[in-house]
């Protein structure tokens, strides 16, 4: 369930990055003005913690595939036995 979350903290963390780089920080600056008191190493800074956070909550939110214990072993159509797998 925390997969959404993190994607979103990724999306955001690249947007800050970009705001904190030179040739989008000119847009960013007219977009957004109190951009143009804050210096861009601070900006980097932000933007790559959130990054880093959201890059986290993606590798800790579980899901992938479950592993199954035991596997049917089939002759014809009857289940003659379990294989751990």
């Amino acid at each position: 369930m925390q997969k959404i979350p993190g994607y979103i903290l990724i999306v955001l963390g690249i947007v800050v990055l970009l705001a904190g780089v030179k040739p989008t920080n000119t847009y960013f600056q007219s977009v957004i003005p109190f951009l143009s008191s804050i210096n861009y190493i601070f900006v980097i800074i932000a933007g790559a913690v959130i990054l880093i956070i959201g890059v986290f909550l993606l590798r800790n939110s579980g899901g992938g595939k479950r592993k199954v214990s035991e596997v049917p072993i089939y002759q014809g159509k009857n289940i003659v036995g379990y294989r751990r797998g």
